[in-house]
């Protein structure tokens, strides 16, 4: 979970690395039912759970609001979190997400945007491969407004930590570029745990006293709210333009249809910027301000356009957390080959049972080529056709794209798969952007036809070609009339659709491209035969 508050520090400065206190500990139920008392507290704080609503923990009850795991549904909870690591790369999101804002709107006298990101985190977390490369990623821009409280306690389900793993932590996250704090005894040193969160911020109360200082939070936050309110007011009247922006941004109102003009989309690619073609005129990259790279590519913390390096699960982690920062606040997209999303699933999973996040797949079919069945996704489609809440949309040319840009843009509360080819591909009279957001829609209509040909992505040409080649007609859907679909992927999930289909049955072949297609079939003298036979 992560927790937010000013980002004060000692010496009433910021720090210039992002922080990690480890605070080893020899009791973890201690750990947890303390972590469990500051969620409480937390929650009391904004009127969303009480603590006898916080008692039933793990209990049958149907209306129980403590899950096993936090769950975004319940008011007060801000990231879903379950599979270990990923809310080390939720709570990067956030701070890039406050990073961005106040480097885009903050002015003299005017800091309307301060949040600290707290994560707190134990050893299994930190030896999934998501957290590691999110504890990598974080260093490189030195985000200041970051801190993660690690309870080393050597222990995991299977036994001691040191069973499988006796790195230093510290000695790897201080190479990542990260301010290490160690305390020796968590469980009882409390005073070695102020001094090490004195290092982020100026005061935090432990022990009885914490519950004295929640008790009138409530209060103090109304009050709080209000100071805010009056400070955007006055933002506002002293930076109209920006103010308006701002509380669009704040309500997740900026949609236009651009990049370059869609300032709330925050746009990565995991090193693969050549070949997904996500740039734009003029992009300015999230990158720390005074970094001066030996390739010449610079940016500052209002950048939108963030190279996540070879980290394409980690890139998909922080983006959900960059979606959960505020709704719609920002519009995170990833953008990768569409069989790296298969290392990504389990993230792709977790922001579709929360927030919108719009994922820019290319090179998605067996037109990848000379790349051979390790690029070539034949089965991936058909694990993304069947998560909830996930729209998965395969293009067949550009006025599509634009169809399926603007249906995930819409699509608020859900997240979305685009997914492209790597070939060329002709622009088609008969395909409609509008029809995309039906999921599909009829492209000709031939009188007479004994057969109706379903066509996606970069495989539509091949149905509409079939008309020159096989005079009877195709493409009209009736009852008592076969139906087949042409897609180079596992058919899984069509048969609910089609009554045959040319499809793929076993992994991809290393040839180029139109070679790779004729292997499998799709060629235009193969396929009208096969229909003929229905």
């Amino acid at each position: 979970m992560a927790i937010t508050s000013a980002p004060v520090t000692a010496n009433g400065g910021r720090h210039s690395t992002v922080s990690l206190v480890q605070q080893l500990s020899k009791d973890h139920d201690l750990a947890l039912r303390t972590f469990r008392m500051l969620i409480a507290d937390l929650c009391q704080v904004f009127g969303a759970i009480t603590f006898e609503q916080l008692k039933p923990y793990q209990s049958d009850r149907v209306d129980a609001l403590c899950p096993g795991h936090p769950e975004i549904e319940h008011e007060g909870i801000e990231v879903t979190t379950g599979p270990l690591g990923q809310g080390v790369a939720n709570a990067v999101g956030l701070a890039m997400a406050t990073e961005d804002l106040a480097a885009t709107y903050n002015r003299p006298g005017y800091e309307v945007v301060s949040n600290h990101t707290w994560c707190m985190v134990g050893d299994a977390c930190l030896q999934e491969g998501v957290a590691l490369k999110v504890v990598s990623f974080a260093g490189h821009p030195k985000l200041s407004n970051l801190s993660v409280i690690y309870d080393n306690n050597q222990i995991t389900c299977d036994g001691s930590v040191d069973l499988t793993n006796t790195e230093d932590v510290n000695a790897k996250t201080r190479a990542c570029g990260w301010d290490v704090v160690d305390v020796q005894d968590g469980c009882y040193d409390v005073e070695g745990v102020v001094r090490a969160l004195e290092r982020v911020l100026i005061v935090f109360i432990v022990g009885e006293a914490v519950r004295n200082y929640f008790h009138d939070l409530p209060a103090r936050g109304e009050g709080y709210v209000r100071e805010w309110n009056e400070l955007v007011k006055r933002y506002t009247t002293e930076y109209p333009e920006l103010g308006e922006e701002f509380q669009r941004r704040l309500h997740g109102l900026v949609f236009n249809p651009i990049g370059k003009e869609l300032t709330s989309f925050m746009v990565g690619t995991a090193d693969l910027s050549p070949s997904v073609n996500m740039t734009w005129p003029g992009k300015v990259d999230f990158q720390h301000p005074k970094l001066r790279t030996t390739c010449g590519i610079n940016g500052n913390y209002s950048g939108r356009y963030i190279h996540y390096g070879v980290r394409g699960h980690a890139m998909c982690a922080i983006s959900n957390g960059l979606a959960a920062f505020g709704p719609n606040t920002f519009i995170p997209v990833t953008s990768s080959f569409f069989i790296f999303y298969l290392y990504a699933a389990p993230v792709v999973r977790m922001g579709s049972l929360q927030h919108q996040v719009i994922h820019a797949a290319t090179d998605d079919s067996i037109g990848m080529g000379e790349d051979g069945p390790t690029h070539q996704p034949v089965e991936l489609a058909s694990l993304y056709r069947a998560m909830p809440n996930l729209l998965y949309i395969r293009l067949g040319d550009s006025e599509e794209t634009a169809g399926a840009w603007i249906t995930a843009i819409e699509a608020r509360t859900t997240s979305t798969i685009i997914s492209t080819s790597r070939h060329a591909l002709p622009q088609l009279n008969q395909t409609r952007r509008e029809g995309v957001a039906r999921g599909a829609y009829v492209l000709e209509v031939a009188e007479g036809a004994d057969v109706t040909l379903i066509g996606v992505g970069a495989e539509l040409t091949f149905a509409l070609d079939q008309p020159v080649k096989y005079k009877r007609g195709v493409l009209q859907h009736h009852r008592g009339i076969p139906a087949a679909v042409i897609e180079p992927y596992a058919p899984n999930g069509w048969e609910r659709y089609a009554d045959a289909g040319i499809c793929v049955r076993r992994f991809g072949h290393s040839l180029p491209g139109k070679a790779a297609y004729k292997f499998f079939g799709y060629d235009i003298d193969v396929m009208t035969g096969k229909f003929v036979d229905l």
